[in-house]
């Protein structure tokens, strides 16, 4: 009958040696799946970046800080910097043109709207003009904060207004709900909301194609003839 061996135990070394080993092989597959995780989520990012650029160039998605950063060969961090802005929680690379404007004062929206129009505004002016003064705007006013203030009268002038409506109307929407004295956060939820909606009357037609129609029928007419 075979005798029972007794299991040999292991030294103090041995143990220490062991816990080592067992440590380092833990390591190395702690850094093959970081790397692995780390390629994933650098193709996810970049398949979300591309898939968001195709949509802007496509006129599917507005505009984000990334994008124009990209077309401008800079970092997001760089072309925000120019508008006095950080990156950070409240304003992500993936903020739309809209959103990073509301971060930005009056006198960097101003810088950024100018860069993009090709014109220049001369800020102080624009500030005498809205009567800013007694509403206590002043060119370091946050942009989101001239929104909740000013009316569309004195942002864009009572011609401009009725221009902008007009031009609405043309295209079939009840512009009803939409007035020169509301303030320009309320009129952006108007138009937002009348978008939404979309239009409730058939187009006007346009003058040109008015007398093209005109022309075709004295054309007929003399056809006939």
């Amino acid at each position: 009958m075979a005798k029972n061996t007794p299991k040999k135990r292991m030294t103090s070394f041995e143990k220490t040696l062991t816990a080592i080993i067992v440590l380092v092989i833990a390591a190395v597959l702690a850094l093959a799946v970081f790397a692995t995780y780390g390629k994933i989520s650098e193709n996810v990012k970049q398949a979300a970046i591309e898939a968001e650029t195709t949509a802007i160039q496509n006129g599917e998605q507005e505009a984000t800080i990334r994008y124009m950063a990209s077309n401008a060969g800079m970092s997001s961090e760089d072309y925000v910097a120019q508008y006095g802005l950080e990156l950070s929680g409240d304003l992500k690379d993936t903020a739309t043109l809209d959103e990073m404007a509301n971060h930005m004062t009056v006198e960097n929206y101003y810088k950024f709207s100018d860069e993009n129009s090709g014109e220049t505004t001369d800020v102080e002016a624009k500030l005498n003009e809205w009567g800013a003064g007694d509403l206590g705007i002043t060119k370091d006013t946050l942009w989101s904060d001239v929104q909740d203030k000013l009316t569309l009268s004195k942002f864009m002038g009572e011609d401009e207004f009725n221009d902008l409506i007009e031009q609405y109307k043309s295209f079939g929407y009840d512009t009803s709900e939409i007035t020169a004295d509301m303030t320009m956060a309320q009129a952006n939820d108007a138009v937002e909301a009348m978008m939404d909606k979309g239009p409730v009357n058939s187009p006007e037609p346009a003058e040109a194609d008015a007398e093209g129609d005109a022309s075709a029928d004295t054309e007929d007419s003399e056809t006939a003839e």
